[in-house]
């Protein structure tokens, strides 16, 4: 059905991840975990996706920070060989995905 295949890429879309490179829009705060071994920020994207609560994340070297917070401030601090991820439109993935209030 076509409205059926309209709100499922409609909700891939909003759930995608705004992937920046050298920026750490998440410094300091909204910690959920940290996972050693990661090896590339893909990679990241995926962990947070698998886990309850993730709403963005930052990888560096072979670390993937997960973060419990959506808002990222992409104007904060540089970080100079991290990339950091946050939904595209995390409101409308949390509906989508029924994770909304």
């Amino acid at each position: 059905d076509g409205v059926l295949a309209a709100r499922r890429r409609d909700a891939a879309n909003a759930c995608a991840w705004d992937a920046r490179r050298n920026v750490d829009p998440f410094r300091g705060r909204c910690d959920l975990g940290t996972l050693p071994g990661v090896d590339a920020p893909g990679k990241c994207g995926d962990a947070c996706d698998a886990a309850p609560g993730c709403g963005g994340w930052t990888h560096v070297g072979s670390n993937c920070f997960l973060k419990d917070c959506a808002d990222a401030n992409w104007r904060g601090p540089r970080a100079p060989g991290a990339t950091a991820g946050a939904r595209v439109d995390a409101a409308a993935c949390a509906l989508a995905r029924g994770d909304a209030p």
